[in-house]
């Protein structure tokens, strides 16, 4: 389930897969690119601008 995650993740700089084992097969259920829907405040609301720093958008989004 990993390989098959990061296989499918590869080229994003994050996304969560949601896969599922059954006992018979491995069932995809979705990726989702922004955790909690892109509404989770941080608390303090200085630390937005902290984690956000770092990350550089793609070109391919702006």
């Amino acid at each position: 389930m990993i390989d098959l995650a990061e296989r499918l993740a590869a080229g994003t700089d994050f996304v969560r897969v949601d896969l599922y084992h059954l006992p018979d097969r491995i069932v995809f259920g979705e990726l989702t690119n922004y955790p909690a829907g892109g509404d989770s405040p941080f608390h303090p609301a200085e630390f937005d601008a902290v984690f956000g720093a770092p990350w550089t958008v793609p070109r391919r989004y702006r």
